[in-house]
This record gives structure tokens, sequence and C-alpha cells, in this order.
């Protein structure tokens, strides 16, 4: 049997290489393997899901990926370029220490902006499609301290309770009632 073709790990064939495969084969085969796990697995210099501390301006490369930045202070995170970097590209960030600021490179942009504000502890997922960066908020948008109950069908929320909405900012209350509307 000739050597199987792949460009991703799910392309590549479990029972090959057959036992009658000549041996001569078997460097070819490892290349392939090797070629699939690099083209599956971009960018990787280390760990996939590391954690990395920054406390100054920092540029995310193309070695970043899969790589979890917390932020110690604030500071901007530059973003390489999109054609650069490619599709596939994914890293979280977590302002663990002041607002974080994502700069895209050049002209290029981050969720429609030419900037992303990120405030002081939150977390967030960047992710570059190739040709456009998106970030994603990961932070919980409702956070308790000491909560007593929570009911959300037509219930009251008491307790300790601190609610944060993107839109309404942070509320903090004993006893406070929500209206979660039709989910």
């Amino acid at each position: 049997m000739g050597l199987e073709a792949g460009t991703y790990l799910n392309d590549l064939v479990a029972a090959n290489p057959l036992a009658t495969d000549p041996r001569s084969q078997g460097d070819d085969h490892l290349r392939l393997i090797k070629s699939t796990l690099q083209a599956t697995l971009p960018g990787m210099a280390g760990r996939i899901w590391r954690l990395q501390s920054k406390g100054g301006g920092y540029t995310v490369a193309a070695t970043d990926n899969m790589t979890i930045i917390r932020c110690t202070a604030a500071i901007t995170l530059a973003l390489t370029a999109v054609a650069t970097i490619g599709n596939g590209f994914a890293f979280v960030v977590q302002a663990a220490g002041g607002a974080v600021t994502i700069d895209p490179n050049s002209t290029e942009q981050i969720n429609g902006g030419s900037t992303l504000a990120i405030v002081n502890g939150s977390t967030w997922l960047v992710f570059c499609d190739g040709s456009v960066w998106y970030a994603y908020d990961l932070t919980p948008i409702v956070t308790n301290t000491n909560l007593a109950k929570l009911d959300v069908e037509n219930q009251a929320l008491t307790g300790g309770v601190t609610v944060t909405s993107k839109s309404l900012g942070t509320i903090s209350s004993g006893s406070l009632t929500l209206d979660m509307g039709d989910r």
C-alpha cells in the first residue's frame, strides 16, 4: 500500500501502515504523523493551555496559541497580524490587576472596534478566524457573597448579593427581585 495522505489528525487512518508495507516507508509515515500534529496544533511552543503572567505591555505571538494570559497590572496586549496568526488561534486573557486593552495590529479590528477594553476582574476568550479578531466575555454575570436564596422562577433573590449586568452595571442589595424575562 502506498503512503496515505493527510493534513490534520482526523485524516490519519489508525490501521495504517499495514504490516505488509515495506519498512522503507516507515520514515515517510513518521513524517506524515509529525506534519499532521503540527497542522492540527499550530503555534504550539509548549503545553496546551499553559498559564503566563504578564505585568507589562506584551505582544501576543503565534507561539501563544492556546495560552491563558493572566495580566497582573493595567497593560496593553498587542495582537500580531491575523495573516501571521491564522485561523484557529485562540487565547484566554484574565484581567487580574487592572484594565487590559487588546490592541489589534495596524488597522485590524476586534469585535468591530480598533481596541477592546477588558475591565479588571474579567476573563475573555480571544479568537482569530484568519481574517478578523473576535473576543467573548467568559465572566460570570451573577456573582454572590453569602447567597441565601436564588430561585429564578418568579422568586426573590435574598441575602448578601451582588448582581453584575453588562447593561446595568453592578447592583448590590440585601433583597433584590430580578425579572429574567422570557428564556
